[in-house]
């Protein structure tokens, strides 16, 4: 429930976002089909699924383009407008509204802002509508509607998962809009986790804001590099040497431990739990995780510090630190 409220807040707070950016003209038709491309296209770059166009709200999104060139600036629609418009069992939405010389200036705007980046990179957003008009001097406004919406036939958000002993917790984060899974209805739960994708389980996770610096150098145009730069903010990572995230890099288990024991604040524990991580520098870290209750190890007696970690045991390391 405290994530519900949270992804709530969240998207009530990503429409307050609008953008402005000097124009020229453009077709709409063609506009409307390029925002709708670019949207994709940057989900689908980061493993999260595209967002199904709902046609039927076209026209809204058009008028409401229209009202703010006629008003003479931007501005959102209202809950209760959207509300009446949206269909019922909605789970969440979101707008961004501006404009711009062109589509790709403006996506280019949006995506730059933390805002309305994060509205386009929703995985908790399902559906989507735009609405473009040419204004009488040229320039291009939009308005870009995304909102959530369960499937009715009630089915997991993940096929390659079934029969999976972490499926129920990989539902639980998709359902929190903390994982979009890996592609075409997919989690890859057997694949191991890379450095980059923990970061984006951790931010999303525990609702990092965007950093205001850059931590590392080699990261550098990576789809992740928000979500890396927001946990070593938080103090969860220094890297993997100085200046260098090693972002592609398999996690192993025992380095998964150390990012869950700063990123949920765990306290020392005094007991040793294991016996084959005796001596190794990571081993409070692993010490402080089986303490909490978040891992029980890989057999009797034993963690496998060592070990790569895959996409869904993460899931319930992820799910077990949440107290989920």
């Amino acid at each position: 429930m405290k994530r519900k409220l949270l992804g709530t807040l969240i998207a009530a707070t990503l429409i307050s976002q609008v953008i402005v950016v000097p124009a020229s003209a453009t077709s709409v038709v063609d506009a409307e089909a390029c925002f709708v491309n670019a949207i994709n296209a940057e989900r689908s770059s980061r493993g999260i699924d595209p967002m199904e166009i709902d046609a039927g709200l076209t026209s809204y999104a058009r008028q409401h383009t229209q009202a703010m060139i006629t008003a003479g600036g931007l501005f959102h629609s209202t809950s209760a407008q959207l509300a009446a418009i949206l269909p019922e069992g909605k789970t969440s939405w979101g707008e961004n509204v501006g404009y711009a010389a062109n589509c790709a200036r403006l996506h280019r705007a949006f995506m730059e802002s933390p805002g309305h980046k994060k509205n386009i990179l929703d995985p908790g957003f399902t559906r989507m509508v735009v609405g473009a008009v040419v204004s009488s001097n040229g320039s291009l406004w939009a308005t870009e509607v995304f909102y959530g919406h369960p499937d009715p036939l009630g089915l997991p958000p993940f096929w390659d998962d079934n029969g999976s002993p972490h499926e129920s917790a990989i539902i639980k984060l998709a359902a929190a809009g903390i994982t979009g899974g890996c592609g075409d209805g997919r989690f890859c739960p057997d694949a191991p986790l890379t450095r980059a994708q923990m970061a984006v389980f951790l931010s999303r996770a525990l609702g990092l804001p965007a950093a205001s610096g850059d931590f590392f150098s080699d990261d550098n145009g990576s789809p992740f590099e928000e979500e890396i730069n927001a946990i070593a903010a938080a103090g969860i990572t220094t890297g993997c040497n100085p200046g260098r995230f090693c972002p592609d890099e398999y996690l192993s288990r025992a380095e998964m431990a150390s990012f869950v024991t700063r990123a949920f604040n765990l306290p020392p524990s005094t007991v040793d739990f294991f016996t084959d991580d005796d001596g190794i520098l990571l081993e409070p870290g692993i010490n402080a995780i089986a303490a909490a209750g978040i891992t029980t190890g890989c057999s009797a007696g034993r963690f496998c510090p060592g070990g790569a970690l895959t996409r869904a045991q993460m899931a319930t390391f992820l799910v077990r630190a949440l107290g989920w």
